[in-house]
């Protein structure tokens, strides 16, 4: 970039928006966010599995989505969505009788990726993974619709109620509380 020699010309040294790499300059090397989940949260009260409150894997993606957007809000502005890649779900995050800090890492990859990371226990070689992968962000295009009668054709006509569908899954050892009772 040329800058002007004298600093008074009002002659503007800024990059044009449409010019500018969405992460590089603005986001830094690495930036950590930290959750302190003590168990009661209704995402963790009320998923059970095997007796157990673990973490639902779209809690993992919802903090990183807020990490992401928080450490970026100058440039989330007008973006259509946050595309997520290579996710890979290492362990659960298992809420015990004692509160457990969860960190989201983010890392820039490329001028528009960033890399995550969603881990427990202290900071460095003794951390634990749960989750890991890319995001960036895209301009949704897709304006694809469902086809309804396409689906009805497809589906069977064995309607699940309410409580047969939860009594399976209970039976499964996966048990919902009302926070995940969507039928």
């Amino acid at each position: 970039i040329s800058l002007p020699s004298y600093p008074f010309t009002k002659q503007s040294s800024w990059i044009p928006k449409e010019e500018q790499q969405p992460l590089s300059g603005v986001f830094p090397e690495k930036q950590l966010f930290t959750r302190v989940l003590t168990g009661d949260e209704p995402f963790l009260r009320d998923h059970i599995v095997q007796e157990r409150r673990v973490l639902p894997a779209v809690v993992y993606l919802e903090m990183v989505r807020a990490a992401v957007t928080e450490a970026m809000k100058q440039l989330v502005h007008g973006r259509d969505c946050l595309c997520f890649e290579h996710i890979v779900w290492v362990r659960p995050v298992i809420a015990g009788e004692e509160p457990v800090t969860v960190y989201t890492h983010l890392s820039p990859v490329e001028p528009d990726q960033i890399s995550f990371e969603v881990s427990t226990g202290h900071l460095g070689s003794e951390a634990i993974v749960h989750c890991r992968g890319n995001a960036r962000f895209i301009q949704h295009k897709d304006t694809r619709t469902a086809d309804l009668q396409s689906l009805r054709d497809r589906q069977d006509n064995e309607i699940l109620i309410h409580g047969d569908c939860y009594g399976q899954l209970g039976g499964m050892e996966l048990h919902y509380g009302p926070a995940h009772q969507g039928i």
